[in-house]
């Protein structure tokens, strides 16, 4: 390489300060996305409600660029889906975590649009009005099973189901437009259930202790005796919902680590770019964060009923090595930083406690190592 494109290069890798775009993947529902927020800084961004930052998201192609064109959507592969969370992180995180839960329930509903009699109306309600979907799906709890579920569901002599228990934290409690949630029958028999935002009996409860990620609307949802109609719930009735749910895991953590390590790249972005010109810096902040950006996108291709088996556990793993690179990629950036901008550079802080959030995302590593002695 030679050193005038090293250097721009270099240049490039500082485009948080600036909040130049011009180095960052261009996908036209990105485009949008950009050209909505270059005029904000990160922090501005993160100290809007949740309902600003819904509506950044609901403004452009982003909720259906994943969807197929079936259903109106632009059936974009999932790289490209996991690209834009990338990119989005480094411009506004809790924009990204919340693209995550919708982006992971909407790839996995897009895999097997047959399985489920509610796919058709919720895909298309998302290509046509730009509908978010949130993931009420694990608990806070970080060593129990990751599909074991509190809601109950009961069966009626009529079309519906009543389901009743919370999630915690679900992020877009108030703001989605649907939630896909985990039920489980008084038999045992295990489900989902699609409510949408609105339906008598859901309910908020406070939850977010922290001030990292506030925008994300994370809190309690209380599922209170809610009807949902047959047509928009599915139980399991073979090993085929196990797929359903493993093909769910592996997409989530695919995406988390997308958005995290997008996170940890605008983090470098505080550094001076002369600091970036030392080998010693260079080299492994950019090896690593581009092993992590690649390694998740370069496994986008094999999800796949017939690889779950090994690509479950792979996943996971590539998940917890990801959490483990951020933190060192991070540690790098504060060695290097300088003190004065140490001290003063708020939002430095606030995207290296961001980073820490992706090991409490379910998997934890220790609820896996528990099911792995299972």
């Amino acid at each position: 390489m030679k050193a005038f494109t090293l250097k721009i290069f270099i240049k490039d890798c500082s485009i948080m300060n600036s909040f130049n775009h011009s180095s960052l993947p261009v996908l036209a529902p990105l485009e949008q996305f950009y050209a909505l927020t270059r005029e904000y800084e990160l922090s501005e961004l993160e100290s809007m409600t949740p309902a600003q930052i819904k509506a950044l998201i609901s403004s452009t192609q982003l909720p259906s660029m994943i969807v197929p064109k079936e259903f109106g959507g632009l059936e974009m592969p999932m790289k490209d889906a996991l690209e834009v969370v990338y990119s989005v992180a480094m411009v506004c995180p809790s924009a990204a975590l919340m693209l995550c839960m919708h982006f992971h329930v909407v790839s996995t509903i897009s895999m097997y649009p047959n399985s489920f009699q509610f796919a058709g109306p919720l895909l298309k309600d998302i290509s046509e009005n730009n509908a978010l979907v949130a993931s009420a799906f694990a608990e806070s709890s970080g060593n129990q099973d990751i599909f074991h579920t509190s809601v109950a569901a009961t069966s009626t002599e009529e079309d519906y189901i009543i389901i009743s228990g919370s999630k915690k934290p679900c992020t877009m409690s108030h703001v989605a437009d649907y939630f896909a949630v985990s039920i489980i029958t008084a038999e045992g028999i295990p489900g989902v259930a699609i409510v949408s935002n609105g339906s008598e009996g859901l309910e908020r409860k406070p939850f977010w202790p922290g001030d990292i990620l506030k925008s994300t609307d994370s809190h309690e949802v209380i599922f209170n005796n809610v009807i949902v109609p047959n047509e928009w719930s599915v139980l399991a009735q073979d090993d085929s919902f196990e797929m359903y749910l493993s093909t769910g895991l592996v997409n989530f953590n695919l995406f988390i680590g997308a958005a995290y390590t997008g996170v940890c790249k605008s983090l470098v972005g505080r550094l001076n770019p002369a600091a970036l010109q030392a080998p010693s810096i260079f080299i492994p902040v950019t090896g690593t964060l581009a092993q992590c950006r690649y390694s998740v996108c370069g496994l986008s291709h094999k999800v796949a009923p017939e690889n779950l088996e090994w690509l479950v556990p792979e996943v996971l793993s590539l998940r917890y090595q990801i959490q483990k690179s951020l933190k060192d990629v991070r540690n790098i950036v504060f060695e290097s930083i300088g003190a004065h901008k140490y001290l003063s550079d708020d939002t430095a802080h606030y995207l290296s406690r961001t980073i820490d959030l992706l090991a409490f995302h379910p998997v934890t590593q220790f609820g896996f190592e528990q099911q792995l002695k299972n």
